[in-house]
C-alpha cells in the first residue's frame, strides 16, 4: 500500500512537471514564428496531452484488448468534456459577477 501511494505521489510531481515543460516548450519554439499563444494552446498542447491516451488505445487495441481501448477512450473523452465544461463554466459565472 505504501509503495503505491509514493508511485501515486511520485507520478503525480512527474505530471505536474511535464506539462510544465511542455507548456514552456511550445511557447518558446512557437513564438519565434509568430505564432498566437492560443493557437500554441489549441494544437500543440492539446496534440500533446493526447498522446498518450491515443497510443495506450492504439496498442491495446493492437494486443486484442479491446475492453481497454474503448475504456481508455470513453473515459479520457469523458473526463475532457467534463472539465471543459468547468472552466466554461467558471468563466461564464466570473464574467456574470456570481
Amino acid at each position: 500500500m505504501f509503495v503505491a501511494s509514493a508511485l501515486l505521489i511520485v507520478g503525480s510531481i512527474l505530471l505536474a512537471y511535464g506539462a510544465d515543460r511542455l507548456v514552456f516548450s511550445a511557447a518558446i519554439l512557437c513564438r519565434p514564428f509568430g505564432i498566437m499563444p492560443l493557437i500554441i494552446g489549441m494544437t500543440v498542447v492539446s496534440i500533446g496531452t493526447s498522446l498518450p491516451e491515443m497510443i495506450l488505445s492504439f496498442l491495446a487495441a493492437q494486443y486484442g484488448q479491446m475492453d481497454l481501448a474503448v475504456g481508455t477512450a470513453l473515459g479520457f473523452n469523458i473526463t475532457n468534456i467534463f472539465s471543459i465544461l468547468d472552466g466554461a463554466a467558471r468563466t461564464a459565472a466570473d464574467a456574470a459577477g456570481c
